[in-house]
């Protein structure tokens, strides 16, 4: 039984209504959850997880539930002070994170275009924001910029290898093998002149 059909189960259990708040419920499922909190990646992806709740309502809980276990003293286990502490850094403890990396930061900064390509990187970003790989606007732009495609064909290599003249299909296909490339359907030089004569063969 998953933690969610626990906390539903509970709730059950003792009468309450049977639509049930989204925060309590999170609460609910997630109220454990901070003893195994070691890191800054397990403390945001907590905060994740605890959205629409936060980790300040997670720590009243908490307090909530070591006060009510005499002859334990009252207040916040050790551990819970250290989460306080540091998701109040991290500026999550008042509500969960938010993407750092966005698509308006992206073309603010000129450093992608509206497309496939950016809403992917911008997926990516939130994922290592949440590892922790970065913290702050200029270090998500840094890590953006590493990720960066690079292509491994233009009009030039299409011409010179004798894959198509010069003409508008070349356009066609360099947008066709970014694409391509994005996708790892080829990794390396070799590779690429592979696939783009495959695809003007497909054409064909």
């Amino acid at each position: 039984m998953s933690k969610q059909q626990l906390a539903k189960k509970f709730f059950r259990q003792i009468g309450s209504p049977g639509t049930i708040d989204e925060k309590v419920e999170k609460l609910a499922i997630e109220h454990l959850s901070y003893v195994n909190v070691q890191t800054d990646k397990a403390l945001m992806n907590l905060a994740e997880r605890l959205k629409p709740a936060s980790i300040e309502e997670l720590l009243w809980l908490i307090e909530a539930d070591v006060s009510g276990r005499p002859p334990l003293p009252k207040g916040l286990p050790e551990i819970a002070k250290k989460i306080k502490e540091r998701s109040k850094e991290l500026g999550v403890y008042y509500q969960g994170p938010n993407p750092l990396i966005t698509s308006s930061l992206l073309l603010q900064h000129s450093v992608l275009e509206t497309g496939s390509r950016m809403d992917a990187i911008i997926k990516q970003a939130y994922v290592e924001q949440l590892k922790g790989s970065f913290s702050d606007v200029a270090g998500g732009i840094s890590w953006v910029r590493s990720q960066t495609f690079k292509p491994l064909l233009n009009g030039r290599i299409i011409i010179d290898a004798g894959i198509l003249p010069p003409s508008n299909k070349v356009g066609k296909l360099l947008e066709a093998a970014e694409l391509a490339q994005i996708q790892g359907l080829f990794v390396d030089h070799n590779g690429a002149l592979t696939w783009a004569k495959n695809w003007v063969d497909a054409q064909t």
